[in-house]
């Protein structure tokens, strides 16, 4: 099954009851996620100038990785300690 990657199927897995997460993505996907906006037309994407900092997705560290595949991950885990990954692409 695949998912859109829209700023709502983002923004829904990103709450308080997460202590970490991050985004994994090949370069088809980072290519895409630099275009998505919020609901006032802001770009959801930070660009990383410095070479020890990853960019940013709605403030989440993206990690770009070689695939022929389409990937995008998030990883995530809960306060209690337990973590799940959820795939758009599978």
């Amino acid at each position: 099954m695949s998912k859109h990657l829209t700023p709502d199927n983002i923004l829904s897995f990103y709450n308080a009851s997460i202590s970490m997460i991050s985004i994994e993505m090949d370069r088809k996907s980072y290519v895409e996620i630099r275009t998505l906006k919020d609901h006032n037309g802001e770009y959801l994407w930070t660009p990383s100038f410095a070479q020890d900092k990853p960019s940013l997705l709605i403030d989440i560290p993206i990690s770009v990785i070689e695939s022929k595949e389409r990937v995008f991950r998030l990883k995530y885990t809960f306060k209690n300690g337990t973590s799940h990954i959820e795939n758009f692409y599978e």
